[in-house]
């Protein structure tokens, strides 16, 4: 499975980087990706030779990440796929 993250924060300084889980439940290796991590790392060195506060550049986060209705996940999941609310008729 990866996980990755997507913030709703603007910021500094982020060396965000997908998640990779693999194994089973008892025996869990979890590990950064590392390809995007040293992409970054690297654009940040490269900028740096020209100018040191550029290196900031590759480390800055948009927050692109959008939220997300809960809500409405869970009552999908407790529902059995369907988006609507169920209401007990004790309540109408």
């Amino acid at each position: 499975m990866r996980v990755e993250p997507k913030p709703k924060v603007k910021g500094l300084l982020s060396l965000r980087t997908p998640i990779n889980l693999e194994g089973s439940f008892s025996d869990v290796h979890v590990s950064p990706d590392k390809k995007p991590l040293l992409a970054r790392a690297g654009g940040a060195l490269a900028l740096a030779a020209v100018s040191p506060l550029a290196a900031l550049i590759p480390l800055i986060e948009t927050g692109p990440g959008e939220d997300t209705a809960c809500d409405r996940v869970q009552r999908m999941a407790q529902n059995g796929g369907t988006p609507e609310q169920k209401v007990p008729a004790a309540v109408r």
